[in-house]
């Protein structure tokens, strides 16, 4: 920028030049004017918004003050590759958009390639397009378009509405932009915060080449967020108590061969069954973040500590953490272990709940980090020592029993505190095992009067029976009335079961089209084509037992 006194030059001109001296040989040439008459003013921020936008994967880390840390140049002592000396460059991955792959993506690799003579990474994720709910791509003369920064901190209607007044948008636009602003959040958007907002994201990358963005379902990732927290706290009020406020873990994994016989074995099968979960769910995550299947990483933390966590393992653990026994110590150990290792493996995608709990997690005495974003990551072959899908099975088998009787007082309208259930099982059968090896913690965790099982070759067949599988079925008794109508209830769960049925012949169906078309083979990963062999398969069991179930309750009604 010059600054001139003659009246031949304007007051301010800009001026083009690769250094002082050709900018002044340019506007002495172009007015005829002596060095003297005018001034030179370099302008401070001379780098373009591309430019300076390709030199984010170094500057981001201090570039140029600490340029020496980029050199390429440096090499170990015996090595004949060129080792680089700053911590986390080059990085392993950039994700972006494809509408900007040439404008930014291409940039950052040439002058970071030409500046530090390596990569700046070596591969790219490109993300899908976020439209609105319905598909639509997002534009404000429709007022379809979600304000990330609405997500986190919520918004009120009335704010939303009078944002569109800020643009130039045509009235009638405006109208009905607000229009569908007043039919979609009749009440703003609720504040979800960034962990849920980033969440949901990711759980949609399932969907292909965009994304159809419906806040409702970051809402309800916002209470998965609250879940966490809310779990997270139960837990660290029992890992220190009165009792052992001196409490410390052993470390990342649990020390088992301490235990019983240096046996995993010599663990109660409820603490088998969730390491061997959270062992699954290692595996999962990895594999997601490793090949991209955000959604499927999203999908396994979900499951392990909305489901196997809290709805069964701290729901198992109640009775016994409470107490100061060995084996009191022992599950404060997996609590932790649980906790600790789920956070590693969230944080990637809910740094900010995950980063805030894992510093209030007591800390091994000879493993203490600053910060969960330098602790090592989760990897599948350490914790490979857990897997027993055997164990798996085997709870699950308990946990549908304590599902179906749940669900059998519900319909007979009477609580399980008043209720005796004998259950009636194949004297062979798998299930029949589980359930005397657990009958004790069926019997708590129901909090029914009694519970009684009788092994029989022929299972019971009335209309009070409830099926719980083939090789299973169960009688409730309530004390809550002198008379229950079975008749009724038994009616009201065969048309329980009937939309039961429906729903998964519609899944079945949907997932039976997929796995049907002509791309299905060629296109769709081997582990996914697994995945849903397996979800088809237990889809179908699923339906024979409610259509069996509904077959006794018709004949016998």
């Amino acid at each position: 920028s010059s600054s001139a006194s003659s009246s031949t030059v304007p007051q301010e001109q800009w001026v083009i030049a690769r250094s002082l001296e050709e900018a002044q040989m340019k506007i002495c040439q172009q007015y005829g004017i002596e060095n003297k008459e005018f001034t030179l003013i370099q302008d401070p921020d001379v780098l373009d918004t591309w430019f300076s936008s390709s030199l984010f994967p170094i500057s981001a880390f201090g570039w140029p003050t600490n340029q020496h840390l980029f050199s390429n140049t440096n090499q170990q002592v015996g090595s004949s590759e060129n080792q680089p000396s700053h911590p986390y460059y080059p990085l392993s991955l950039m994700e972006t958009g494809s509408d900007i792959l040439f404008f930014w993506v291409a940039r950052m690799v040439m002058t970071c390639t030409y500046l530090t003579g390596q990569q700046p990474f070596k591969q790219v994720y490109l993300h899908p397009m976020v439209r609105d709910a319905q598909g639509k791509k997002m534009s404000k003369s429709l007022g379809n378009v979600i304000d990330p920064l609405h997500v986190i901190e919520g918004v009120s209607l009335d704010t939303m509405k009078s944002q569109l007044n800020q643009g130039n948008l045509d009235p009638r636009e405006i109208q009905r932009a607000s229009a569908l602003l007043t039919h979609q959040y009749p009440k703003g958007i609720e504040q979800c915060g960034v962990d849920a907002l980033r969440f949901t994201l990711a759980a949609y990358m399932k969907q292909g080449n965009q994304i159809n963005m419906d806040v409702d379902r970051a809402v309800s990732y916002r209470h998965f967020c609250n879940k966490i927290w809310q779990a997270t706290r139960f837990v660290l009020s029992h890992l220190k108590s009165d009792e052992n406020v001196n409490w410390s873990p052993k470390g990342t994994f649990l020390s088992v061969s301490e235990y019983e016989g240096n046996s995993l074995n010599g663990l109660e099968v409820k603490d088998r069954w969730i390491l061997t979960r959270l062992a699954d769910t290692v595996s999962r995550c990895g594999h997601g973040l490793s090949t991209f299947d955000f959604a499927a990483a999203t999908s396994a933390l979900h499951q392990f500590f909305y489901y196997d966590f809290c709805d069964r393992y701290i729901e198992f653990c109640k009775p016994a953490i409470r107490e100061s026994s060995e084996g009191a110590y022992l599950t404060r150990e997996i609590l932790w272990t649980c906790l600790d290792t789920f956070f590693r493996l969230a944080h990637p995608i809910l740094p900010f709940i995950t980063e805030e709990l894992w510093q209030r997690l007591p800390q091994p005495l000879d493993q203490q980090v600053d910060s969960i974003m330098i602790s090592p990551y989760p990897q599948t072959e350490s914790y490979q020592q857990f897997r027993n899908e055997s164990i798996e099975l085997d709870v699950e088998n308990v946990a549908t029993v304590m599902r179906v009787a749940r669900a059998a007082a519900q319909q007979m309208a009477v609580k399980l505190s008043t209720v005796s259930i004998t259950v009636y099982v194949g004297p062979t059968s798998r299930i029949h095992q589980n359930i005397i090896e657990h009958q004790q913690l069926i019997q708590q965790q129901l909090k029914v009067i009694q519970f009684n099982v009788e092994a029989s070759d022929k299972l019971p067949s009335t209309a009070s029976t409830v099926t719980v599988n083939a090789d299973c079925k169960m009688i409730l008794t309530s004390s809550q009335t002198e008379s229950v109508d079975v008749a009724a209830a038994q009616l009201l769960q065969l048309k329980a079961n009937e939309k039961k049925v429906a729903k998964i012949d519609k899944l079945i169906q949907t997932l039976l089209g997929r796995m049907q078309s002509e791309s299905y083979k060629s296109k769709t990963p081997p582990h996914i084509q697994q995945q849903d062999a397996e979800k088809l398969s237990q889809m179908q069991k699923d339906r024979n037992v409610l259509t069996s179930s509904s077959g006794d309750s018709s004949t016998q009604g």
